[in-house]
């Protein structure tokens, strides 16, 4: 939310040709000035869900070979 919030106040001020300052609010670029807004919990999230598909994934194969 605080993202949002921050690009949509700065956007505005910004020209379009000043394609330095517009990358600086790309995601990453934004939070890695911005440290304090990353929300580990869903990073936390995220591992968990890609470590499940990547489980449901090797037991879909290995049910195939068999």
């Amino acid at each position: 939310m605080q993202y949002l919030t921050d690009v949509l106040r700065r956007l505005p001020a910004i020209p379009p040709t000043d394609t330095a300052a517009l990358e600086t609010l790309l995601p990453g670029r934004w939070l890695q000035i911005h440290p304090e807004h990353r929300l580990t919990e869903r990073e936390e999230e995220s591992r968990e869900a890609q470590a499940r598909r990547r489980r449901k994934r090797a037991a879909r194969r290995a049910a195939t070979t068999a």
